[in-house]
């Protein structure tokens, strides 16, 4: 096997620039988190993460995953389009949403999300 002798130059920008680990239940909390300045809970499976150190440009990459006590999946976890409205991603924020599999939101606990792009 070889070694790419770059991987260890190029290895700081595939790092994670946030995490977040969230109970979405009652008035939402982090569990755990980097890089995670403070988040808004927009009502029942709807929240905004605000990062401490923003990213250099809208374009970086958000997922998570989730889990709603007494539904059956999650049917989606919307971290922000990148080409929607400042009020659902930015430098400094993305909007989260939780939908059980009726498409209606829920809050989840736990729920996890990670972050990587360019930092400002």
């Amino acid at each position: 096997m070889t070694r790419n002798a770059d991987i260890s130059a190029n290895l700081p920008e595939g790092l994670a620039k946030v995490h977040v680990c969230q109970d979405g239940t009652g008035t939402a909390s982090a569990l755990g988190s980097f890089n995670l300045a403070s988040l808004t809970d927009n009502g029942t499976g709807n929240y905004n993460h605000n990062w401490t150190n923003n990213f250099s440009n809208k374009n970086y990459s958000y997922v998570g995953c989730g889990h709603a006590s007494g539904v059956a999946w999650l049917f989606s976890i919307y971290t922000g389009d990148p080409n929607a409205s400042a009020a659902y991603r930015s430098t400094s924020t993305t909007n989260i949403q939780h939908a059980g599999s009726n498409v209606t939101l829920v809050d989840a606990v736990p729920s996890q999300y990670i972050g990587v792009g360019d930092l400002a």
